[in-house]
């Protein structure tokens, strides 16, 4: 077999991965195999993998449908979340939601919940910011702050302690009534995404891969992103 390399010499036999032959270059030292399983990624296809991931589709079945490597769909869907560029607003004296949505890590017991907390404009119900994490004080703060920057008419929450001194001096709502959009919202997430449906076998097994399909989502509906 010609090496597909550097063209010059050819391979020869060295081992065998997954029940396939695997040749090596005497030139250019570099392995290779003869037939590959996958095919070579194409840059349209990145549309493709950010409108599948929204629709609920996930890593393993958008590699069946697209004919790529489960590994190649990971690495895009990092790769394109950090083009995710979060949204800077031009608006004042609106009223905000702000809500946590628990989830998890690897699996499901109490040490691996994570939270996805984030703030939703209640008139237009554009995704203001989102935080990945624990519901620690300082995580809340990333959400308030960016929130207090806006000039809000108000804030509602849920009932959390954490959020009253958090929201001083602007008015702080937790009517249960009153944040009926970003439950929908979450409500909706849920079916959107596979990996935080409550009764399924997908699951995120990394807090990276878990805020970039988020961030792909949150693109897929009103963010940006970079152009490289």
């Amino acid at each position: 077999m010609k090496c597909k390399y550097c063209f010059k010499n050819r391979c020869i036999k060295k081992g065998v991965r997954n029940s396939t032959q695997r040749y090596q270059c005497k030139n250019c030292s570099k392995y290779q195999l003869k037939d590959y399983k996958y095919k070579l990624f194409e840059i349209n296809d990145e549309k493709n993998i950010i409108s599948l991931n929204a629709e609920g589709v996930g890593i393993r079945s958008i590699s069946r449908v697209l004919g790529y490597s489960k590994g190649t769909i990971s690495r895009k869907i990092l790769e394109l979340s950090k083009r995710v560029v979060r949204p800077i607003y031009a608006q004042y004296n609106q009223t905000y939601e702000v809500d946590e949505m628990c989830t998890f890590i690897g699996s499901n017991i109490p040490k691996n919940y994570v939270y996805i907390t984030y703030a939703l404009n209640r008139k237009t119900k554009e995704v203001i910011d989102v935080v990945i994490g624990r519901r620690t004080k300082a995580n809340l703060k990333i959400i308030i702050n960016k929130l207090k920057v806006l000039n809000p008419k108000k804030i509602v929450t849920d009932k959390l302690i954490t959020y009253v001194d958090l929201i001083k001096p602007y008015t702080h709502d937790t009517n249960k009534s009153r944040n009926n959009r970003i439950e929908r919202a979450n409500l909706t997430l849920r079916q959107q995404i596979k990996r935080l449906n409550r009764k399924t076998l997908s699951y995120s097994k990394s807090l990276k891969m878990l805020e970039a399909t988020l961030l792909l989502y949150f693109y897929w509906n009103n963010w940006q992103m970079k152009n490289y």
